[in-house]
């Protein structure tokens, strides 16, 4: 009897410490797992089973982003504003008409009182590769002209294209400092509409006011092919 009794107690042990093994095993692996989510970075944005992951973060931004999917990911030296009122956008869509949507990152590397900078990011849905996109400030610099005049406290600004004119006229006063033409570089904005990305600059005069608009089209393969310019009333 007694000895029934040690080995009922014995195996009781045996089978606590396996069933204790198994549990510190499975704990240890869920741990893991979350340690390498954790080493690619913090979740900044999701959408449709797409998830990007940032970490680096320096002086307000993140230098690093991680796009993930559900069977791949990939690391990009982006930069990105770590605010996260401006942290980026996902969205999927047919670009260059091939029957596949391509994944479209929006990110924002700058932001202050007067810059408000988006990049835009197009990725094969594949392997995640990168698509080149042509830069609108490039666009916009090759085919628009202008310039700032001033004369007996009166400021003159020209703006054209091939096809458009803008002229504007305003107070001396109305700027502590002028520029010599137009600037595209603090406003840079990106949308996609049914398929169609677009580009919006805004042209500033002095480092604070802001006189035209600038919209870029682009084509199925990412290069842009027009602009429009729009005033801006003050």
């Amino acid at each position: 009897m007694v000895k029934n009794s040690l080995f009922i107690l014995l195996m009781v042990l045996a089978l606590s410490r396996c069933g204790s093994g198994v549990v510190e095993t499975n704990l240890s692996k869920a741990y893991n797992v979350e340690d390498a989510n954790n080493n690619q970075g913090i979740e900044i944005a999701n959408f449709d089973d797409i998830f990007l992951l940032a970490k680096d973060e320096k002086d307000g931004v993140f230098n690093e982003v991680t796009v993930k999917t559900l069977d791949q990911n990939k690391t990009f030296s982006w930069i990105t504003d770590s605010n996260p009122t401006y942290y980026p956008t996902i969205k999927t869509a047919d670009i260059n008409g091939d029957g596949t949507k391509e994944i479209v990152i929006i990110t924002t590397p700058s932001t202050g009182s007067d810059i408000n900078i988006q990049e835009l990011h197009v990725l094969r849905s594949k392997d995640l590769m990168e698509l080149q996109i042509d830069d609108p400030l490039t666009y916009i610099n090759k085919n628009i002209k202008s310039s700032i005049s001033k004369s007996h406290g009166t400021v003159k600004i020209l703006i054209q294209t091939n096809s458009q004119k803008l002229d504007k006229v305003f107070k001396e006063e109305d700027a502590g400092l002028w520029f010599d033409e137009v600037s595209f570089n603090n406003h840079i904005k990106y949308e996609l509409v049914e398929n169609k990305i677009t580009a919006t600059l805004l042209g500033t005069a002095s480092p604070s006011l802001v006189v035209v608009s600038v919209k870029v089209d682009y084509d199925q393969n990412l290069k842009a092919i027009d602009l429009v310019i729009s005033d801006i009333k003050e």
